[in-house]
Order: structure tokens, then sequence, then C-alpha cells
């Protein structure tokens, strides 16, 4: 044989050999991934809806993704008021791990200590379906491989709240699924001179 022989077998052989690797052996790479809540922004006309509302608190239980062939649920407690909003206080997940690729929906299930608070009052806060099928966002997303893949669910809280006549308030939430792009901070020194 050869060299030219040789180095083609030796080229041939390698390139099998990565390939065998990568199929067989190598562990499919997670990701993380970050779910925000953010409040979105509507008109002045439904945004007096809140007027005199101090707090509007929702408590979710859990986020179910299903995607990939496969759904997962991260059973996490929080509660989050769509009308404070302090950063980094309103993350439904935070750097999960997540398997690379798409899915379908996001299921949010929410508990039964929801409220709104106006005056100094805290009145209860209905969510119909919130704790038993959830709240689901159908919209598709990707997660990318071996990258972190940032997410928010803006939830309009003026158009999504109703007074009741009983004085309670109901939330039939109006959602949107975005990629979150995280604020970037800019620190800058300034010397005076004289």
């Amino acid at each position: 044989m050869d060299l030219i022989t040789i180095s083609g077998i030796i080229g041939v052989v390698a390139v099998l050999g990565l390939a065998v690797y990568l199929l067989f052996f190598r562990k499919k790479k997670e990701t993380a991934m970050s779910l925000r809540a953010v409040r979105g922004t509507t008109t002045a006309r439904s945004a007096s809806v809140t007027e005199g509302i101090t707090s509007v608190v929702v408590n979710f239980t859990s986020v179910s993704l299903n995607g990939n062939g496969k759904r997962l649920t991260f059973n996490e407690e929080r509660s989050i008021d769509f009308l404070s909003l302090e950063p980094n206080a309103n993350f439904l997940l935070e750097g999960k791990d997540v398997p690379a690729g798409n899915y379908d929906w996001i299921r949010l299930v929410t508990g039964t200590d929801s409220y709104v608070e106006k005056d100094g009052v805290k009145y209860s806060l209905s969510i119909p379906s919130g704790n038993t099928s959830g709240l689901k966002l159908t919209q598709g997303f990707t997660v990318p491989e071996n990258d972190v893949a940032n997410f928010a669910i803006v939830f309009d809280v003026n158009k999504s709240l109703k007074e009741q006549t009983d004085g309670t308030y109901k939330m039939s939430p109006v959602l949107k699924l975005i990629k979150y792009v995280p604020p970037v901070v800019v620190e800058e020194t300034v010397e005076e001179t004289v």
C-alpha cells in the first residue's frame, strides 16, 4: 500500500470513530433556562382598572414545558406581585436544566393564595382553571443547545383583571411569551477636573 491509501484509510476510520462517538457515547448537553414574569403595558383607558390597587399577587405552584417528546414539570411555589415586579424577584424558573430542542407549550399552575390589595384591604383573586389545568401558552419556542435560554411571559394585568360585583377580583390572563434580554448596566466613573 502506498502512503496516500494508508492516510485515506486512517482518515475514514477517524471520521467513522467520531460519528460513532457523537451518536452513541456523547451525552446530550442540557442548557440552562430561565423564565420570568413581566408586566405588560396597556393603554390609559384599560389602566384605570388597577387604579387604587397596590398589589396584584399571583401564587404559582408549578411550571410545565412540553416538547422533545416529553413533558418537564418544575414544582416550585412562587408568588409574584405584578404591580411591583422587583428586579430578580419575578423568576418562575431560574437556571433550570432543560434539554435543548423545540417546545410546543408552557403551562403555569396557580395556587389558591392569589389576591388583590386595594386601600390596605386584601381581596380574593380567582383565576379560572388556574389551579387545575393551569394557564397554557401554546406559542412554541426553542431552547438552544449549550446556551442559556432567557424567556419572559408578559402578563397584561390591566386587560386581565376584572372586579366582581361582590368586591373580589377575577383574572383571565392575557399572556405572551417573548425572548428576554437582560438589561445592561453601565457603570461610569466621572472624574472632576479643576
